[in-house]
């Protein structure tokens, strides 16, 4: 357990989903934001929305989701600091963590990207460009091999 900030961070080992589907994570103080990506990703993921990222922060702290949505400006905790308590926990770091950005603050962000984000997706968030982040970020696991695949007749 440690503390930061008058915050009490439980060490608690992070776990995948138990239902199987994928988890994806959007921290955002724009509430038509959560909204619009809950509706667009709930048929085919597990999706949790955060207004508050101290919240996400507890969340994050016993899930490990397979992507990260955050507002590069949240205003009750700074972007800056919430990445710098994600990267705490070892069992995140190679959870892509996707910036939500106004498109005129995109330009401004974009060259200096923090470490562990890897991309930039504007708002309002379109369906095409939600779906391009999933397929490049979200990565399917190679089909197990049955007995006999090997076998040419």
């Amino acid at each position: 357990m440690f503390t930061s900030d008058n915050m009490v961070y439980p060490d608690i080992k992070p776990k995948r989903s138990a239902d199987g589907r994928r988890n994806v994570v959007v921290i955002d103080d724009d509430f038509s934001t959560l909204d619009l990506l809950k509706i667009y990703l709930q048929r085919d993921y597990d999706v949790e929305t955060f207004d508050n990222p101290k919240n996400a922060i507890f969340y994050l702290n016993g899930t490990i989701p397979d992507l990260i949505f955050i507002d590069c400006y949240l205003d009750v905790m700074s972007t800056k600091k919430v990445l710098e308590i994600i990267k705490t926990y070892k069992e995140l770091e190679n959870t892509p963590i996707v910036y939500l950005a106004e498109p005129s603050e995109q330009a401004a962000i974009e060259n200096k990207l923090p470490p562990g984000v890897v991309d930039i997706i504007s708002r309002p968030v379109k369906r095409v460009d939600l779906q391009r982040m999933l397929d490049t970020y979200i990565v399917d696991e190679e089909p197990e091999e049955k007995p006999g695949d090997d076998i040419i007749m």
